[in-house]
């Protein structure tokens, strides 16, 4: 079984560019309010500094955030991880695995969405797939813990 979570080069580079665009805005648009000092300065640095608090975060996503391919088969899972600066492979055997959990994630906007959840017996849990529907995800488990424990029908 394999699936992948991509982060295509163009998503990166216009999250990239929205996070200067919004450093580039808001020192342009604010910074004369901060200097020369005056007595509004501190609430215009305020407001530069709850923006940066914004982009920075953005393109640091957007430069180093994984793409991953999946590989799952009897007995273990590889997780293939690159970014544009560094690569790695997570391996996980039998001897690693605790479980494969469906978890409802809380959406601020709209219907919640479910995760399956990969449990390590020694590590923080990873999010394999998030779907839309409890079914979706009991589904996608399914087909996972039938991949790795080679029950029948996979």
């Amino acid at each position: 079984m394999r699936f992948n979570a991509p982060a295509h080069p163009l998503m990166r580079i216009i999250f990239i560019a929205i996070g200067i665009f919004i450093i580039a805005v808001v020192l342009y648009e604010l910074g004369p309010g901060v200097w020369p000092p005056n007595i509004a300065s501190a609430f215009f640095l305020f407001i530069i500094l709850g923006a940066l608090s914004v982009a920075i975060p953005v393109i640091r996503s957007a430069l180093f955030g994984w793409e991953e391919d999946w590989t799952i088969r009897r007995g273990e899972i590889l997780i293939d991880q690159r970014n544009p600066f560094k690569s790695q492979t997570i391996r996980f055997g039998e001897a690693d695995m605790l479980r494969f959990d469906v978890v409802e994630v809380e959406s601020s906007e709209g219907p919640n969405d479910w995760a399956v959840m990969l449990q390590p017996a020694r590590d923080r849990p990873i999010e394999m797939r998030r779907l839309q529907s409890q079914r979706g995800a009991d589904e996608f488990r399914a087909e996972v813990e039938r991949a790795f424990f080679g029950t029948p029908g996979h």
